[in-house]
């Protein structure tokens, strides 16, 4: 990535030295930008690329901070392009008290990349140190992080429906410096909401009805190992006196890459361990959305189209009163076993 970003830099100071020098600060190109809000006014704090001395030698991460009373007046001013931003990285503190003010600078903004992901850290300066973003910058974390990671388009969308919350994860340094997602903070419209834990975001992935590829472990007893698991899932709704219930059936297709005991591995164990994981992980993500009062599934949206006479409050209500049920059906495949019919 930093190899394609050098060559998009050249292109762009090339471009700019021919047209008009002065809109583009010509030794930096912002790839992601980190907010706080202070008072009355911004700190932003930029993390890029400048310019290689040479082919062989790959574009340098670097930090600067701005401050200013309006986030993109700070670009402007100081002659930056925002146009290769592809990260959003906003205080937590700061998104606390409303994130519509700060990411809605770029949702009408021709400029910026519309692909932007939206992020919360609790350390601006921890996720945009150099020698962290030198490994992996963490624009290309996002790009390969298996958890579902909103844009600013796609957030602004949901923030549309009054009824329902979004996840938006929050990023960290762990003692590897690598970058890792441990929370998710919850919003409802502009309002926060709470948190949830990290080990939940991908099954609201899936109670999202967005297909999940997972690595899950098990430990029979008997042997232990590892199985390769596709998930999918379909909610049906069901009227129950004055209350609903929403039912889920998550189909699951495994396949077992390793275990200690091929010989004495059986699969309906494991199976039977790994629907009671899927289960319990299931229900941790719906206890933890309803712990922050805020339907992160879209279960509302099922309500609504059934019967449009609740309100945004009415459907919240519903959905913390709703009944789930939680319906598994999974299949796990041996692949030494389909190996060894491959061969044959």
């Amino acid at each position: 990535m930093k190899k394609l970003l050098s060559c998009l830099l050249v292109c762009t100071l090339l471009f700019t030295a021919c047209t008009k020098p002065e809109t583009l600060n010509t030794t930096y190109l912002p790839t992601i930008l980190g907010v706080q809000k202070q008072d009355e006014s911004f700190a932003l704090t930029l993390g890029g690329y400048v310019p290689a001395k040479d082919e062989s030698t790959p574009a340098a991460f670097e930090t600067q901070t701005i401050g200013t009373q309006h986030i993109l007046q700070g670009f402007h001013e100081n002659d930056l392009s925002c146009s290769m931003l592809s990260a959003l990285a906003v205080d937590l503190e700061s998104a606390k008290k409303g994130l519509y003010h700060i990411y809605s600078s770029f949702i009408s903004n021709d400029e910026a990349t519309s692909g932007m992901y939206l992020v919360l850290c609790k350390d601006i300066e921890e996720i945009l140190d150099p020698s962290v973003n030198e490994k992996e910058d963490l624009s290309t974390f996002l790009e390969n992080s298996t958890v579902a990671i909103p844009t600013l388009i796609g957030y602004d969308i949901a923030m549309r429906t009054p009824a329902e919350g979004v996840v938006v994860p929050i990023v960290s340094v762990d003692e590897q410096k690598q970058f890792q997602i441990s929370q998710g903070a919850v919003f409802c419209g502009d309002a926060f909401r709470g948190t949830v834990q990290g080990d939940v975001l991908h099954y609201i992935q899936l109670l999202n009805k967005e297909d999940v590829q997972l690595l899950l472990s098990f430990d029979t007893g008997e042997s232990s190992g590892l199985v390769q698991t596709k998930l999918t899932c379909d909610v049906a709704l069901h009227p129950k006196n004055d209350r609903y219930v929403f039912e889920v059936t998550i189909f699951a297709d495994g396949m077992l890459l390793e275990t200690d005991n091929t010989k004495q591995v059986q699969i309906e164990r494991i199976e039977h361990e790994l629907i009671q994981s899927i289960r319990a992980n299931c229900s941790s993500a719906i206890r933890q959305a309803k712990d922050c009062s805020t339907d992160v599934f879209g279960f509302t949206r099922l309500i609504a189209a059934m019967d449009r006479q609740y309100d945004a409050d009415e459907l919240t209500e519903l959905f913390l009163n709703g009944e789930v049920l939680i319906n598994i059906q999974l299949s796990i495949h041996n692949l030494s076993q389909v190996q060894s019919e491959t061969q044959y």
